[in-house]
């Protein structure tokens, strides 16, 4: 399983800290992976990153390559990329698909059982989001095989300049949220149905709530099985009914300690369904694999 840990974001490259003066020999055996919008590879000195040496640097600079990998002489795997600008209209403030594509390629499917520093380096602090979601989902939290997975931990590090004002985006707490976020909405679309149902998918719910939630406040309503139908919710109860595990609607309430008139109430309803066959409409099959990512949407 990977921890992944947003350890800094910093304005430059002499801001970065990889590892610590005194730190052990596990620790200086990080497999690194940089990766560069086209714009700062061009002019950021990467010579200044442990571990990579000028001719790597020089390699990918002069597009020979987009991606080149060399070892250090410890061992360490170094990997410096670079992120094409190419995109369509409706892409977001960075290639974030090529930016997991990349990550995913060097600290999953290779570099597996290692711990692994990531560096990234944006143009903007705008790309900063983007890119702290496209490195979590490389990480999934979900695994079920026979062999054991090693312990290992991700450590995720963020240049960019700061906002016109001198303010940053966001901080290494709001960054490490995310992460958090993004891995747990993934977990729950890669679990499947057989693991994953209604009444597992209460328990999740029940779980998050007293560990999070319920501190803050937050007040949790489930209404399960034939309780359902006897209160009169007809459609989630007829669509479920069939299931041998019953639907529920389960109901996540916030009540501001001081509302005011002039404060808006907001709601959010999320479609937590755990595979949508499409019921009696019954779904395609190039329709209905993807209908397990419905319930990400809580």
């Amino acid at each position: 399983m990977s921890s992944v840990i947003v350890k800094q974001v910093c304005e430059s490259l002499d801001s970065l800290v990889l590892v610590k003066e005194g730190a052990t020999e596990t620790q200086t055996k990080r497999t690194l992976l940089v990766v560069a919008t086209k714009k700062k590879y061009e002019t950021i000195s990467l010579e200044k990153l442990p571990g990579v040496d000028v001719p790597l640097v020089e390699a990918v600079r002069a597009g020979y390559t987009e991606l080149a990998t060399a070892h250090s002489a410890n061992g360490v795997a170094v990997s410096l990329a670079v992120l094409p600008t190419k995109a369509s209209r409706t892409f977001g403030p960075i290639r974030s698909d090529l930016l997991h594509s990349i990550v995913s390629a060097n600290l999953v499917a290779a570099n597996k059982d290692s711990d692994a520093d990531i560096v990234v380096l944006l143009d903007s602090p705008e790309q900063i989001i983007a890119a702290t979601l496209a490195v979590a989902r490389a990480f999934p939290l979900y695994y079920n095989k026979l062999k054991p997975q090693r312990a290992r931990s991700i450590f995720f590090h963020v240049i960019s300049s700061p906002n016109s004002d001198g303010s940053n985006v966001a901080n290494t707490a709001t960054l490490q949220i995310l992460v958090d976020s993004c891995r747990a909405a993934a977990r729950l679309v890669d679990t499947p149905p057989n693991e994953l149902n209604p009444t597992t998918y209460v328990q999740t719910v029940r779980d998050i709530h007293s560990s999070l939630l319920r501190p803050a406040n937050v007040v949790l309503d489930i209404i399960q099985g034939t309780e359902l139908r006897d209160r009169e919710y007809g459609g989630i109860w007829n669509v479920g009914k069939a299931s041998q595990n019953l639907p529920a609607l389960v109901v996540l309430s916030y009540s501001p300690p001081f509302p005011t008139k002039s404060e808006k109430s907001v709601a959010w309803v999320g479609k937590g369904i755990t595979y949508d066959t499409g019921g009696l409409s019954i779904k395609s099959k190039e329709g209905m694999p993807t209908m397990v990512c419905e319930q990400s949407k809580v």
